[in-house]
């Protein structure tokens, strides 16, 4: 704006210099008549031409800068206005600003008050945490101690552990050990020692109806008629079954109205057989190794523990079946038994018996008699380990034993047994079983327990025949 009022004075200047010379024309022909001549004049009338040429010039050149100041004035109102819109951007962007600063100056205010409140939490946790460090500084000394302790209880240690190690690797050779001679000394039982008693039981009953069948389904001579060359033989096999003084009792007396005393010897007999079938060790073996055997498993459940002694019993027994050709024990010993009988009617003086009895029913009683025998004695050799288990099957002229026989006479006519101490035994009507255990502790040994008493004839029975 200063540039323009210049601008503006210097052209008003000019045309007042002008304006002047127009004047001074109008009044130099009177001049110029009276100065005719006069150089003065000429020059100065030159000098006026030469100095209005020049401000024609500077007028031309003030023209000129006047429009550029135009020009530039309208471009600096552009400019004026341009800046003018930036200024109130600005303005708007100002408040704007000062809202957000505003907002700013809350948020910090805020975030002071929360900062304040952080700082007085750390404050206490500052507090605490140096209760804290004093604590530790106690536990780091409780800790150095508990550290030297654990020095010396980690050289224990290292010594505990090489005795642990020993005592693992003395362990596990002790299992293995342990595992071989727990297979050995195991007693459990497959077969109760009531299903034993059982099977005795049902083996007599069995007995009692073969011996019963064969006697009542014959009749008896008087006497017998045996020809001379046979009878030794005859007396002899039968013997050695039942006593050859009952056996000379049985061909001496008559049968013909009681045959009582032949069913007796029948029933000796199968007990015989019975007998003989369950105590073998192998029904294979002859009675010679078979004696053998029961007399070194004798010795050892004597002196050995009952685990060890079974064990054996067990496995002798388990094993030795494995040995040798297989046989049909059963078939075999119900053919000899048939045949004993055979011979015990023929000396008892029994008429026509091959005809009269059922052949077919006695073999199948006598083969049920023998089986039933033999699982016995696979019972009581191979399924039980907690105890041993003999048959009580008394020979002639054993003597009367109350504690493991009872009078057949007596307890038909139910009287209790009284001693008998000058009896002698004449034959068995049915077995008895008898269990042995072995004691351990004090007073150790073996008990032994009579589950069935054997059922035996006396010699007063014999006297009330004669």
């Amino acid at each position: 704006m200063n540039f323009a009022s210049r601008i503006l004075a210097f052209i008003l200047d000019i045309m007042a210099f002008l304006l002047g010379l127009r004047k001074r024309s109008r009044a130099k022909p009177a001049e110029e008549e009276s100065l005719v001549g006069n150089e003065g004049l000429a020059q100065a009338l030159k000098d006026a031409l030469a100095e209005a040429e020049e401000w024609r010039v500077k007028y031309t050149d003030v023209s000129k800068q006047l429009c550029t100041a135009k020009k530039a004035e309208e471009d600096m109102s552009k400019e004026v206005e341009r800046q003018k819109k930036e200024l109130a951007g600005l303005r708007a962007l100002n408040a704007t600003m000062a809202e957000e600063q505003r907002k700013h100056w809350g948020e910090r205010t805020a975030a002071k008050e929360e900062l304040e409140a952080v700082r007085q939490a750390a404050e206490k946790e500052i507090v605490a945490l140096r209760k804290c460090l004093e604590k530790y500084a106690g536990t780091e000394r409780e800790l150095q101690d508990a550290q030297k302790a654990l020095g010396e209880v980690s050289r224990e240690l290292v010594h505990v552990r090489g005795d642990r190690d020993n005592a693992k690797s003395l362990l596990a050779t002790r299992t293995v050990e342990l595992r071989e001679a727990s297979a050995y000394l195991a007693k459990t039982d497959t077969v109760s020692h009531a299903d034993v008693q059982r099977m005795i039981e049902g083996l007599n009953a069995e007995i009692f109806q073969l011996a019963a069948l064969v006697t009542d389904s014959v009749a008896f001579a008087q006497p017998a008629r045996i020809p001379a060359a046979d009878l030794p033989v005859l007396l002899e096999s039968a013997g050695r079954l039942i006593g050859k003084e009952f056996v000379q009792f049985l061909h001496s007396n008559l049968h013909g109205e009681d045959a009582i005393w032949v069913q007796l010897a029948l029933q000796a007999t199968a007990n015989a057989f019975a007998s003989r079938t369950v105590s073998a060790w192998d029904l294979r073996f002859k009675s010679g190794q078979n004696s053998l055997l029961t007399d070194i498993h004798q010795q050892m459940f004597e002196n050995e523990p009952q685990a060890i002694s079974a064990r054996w019993r067990i496995l002798s027994r388990r094993y030795a079946g494995r040995l040798g050709r297989e046989v049909d024990v059963v078939t075999s010993g119900t053919t000899k038994l048939v045949d004993t009988f055979k011979i015990i009617l023929v000396i008892s003086g029994a008429q026509d018996f091959i005809s009269t009895i059922d052949w077919p029913g006695v073999y199948s009683k006598a083969n049920s008699i023998i089986a039933s025998s033999v699982k016995v004695q696979r019972v009581v050799g191979e399924d039980i380990a907690s105890a041993d288990f003999q048959i009580i099957c008394p020979f002639e002229s054993d003597p009367f034993d109350l504690e493991c026989m009872a009078d057949v006479e007596e307890c038909a006519r139910g009287e209790r047994g009284r001693p008998a101490k000058l009896n002698v035994v004449i034959c068995t009507s049915e077995l008895g079983l008898r269990r042995c255990e072995k004691v351990d502790g004090e007073g150790s040994g073996v008990k032994s327990t009579t589950l069935l008493k054997a059922k035996v004839v006396l010699p007063p029975a014999c006297e009330v025949v004669a």
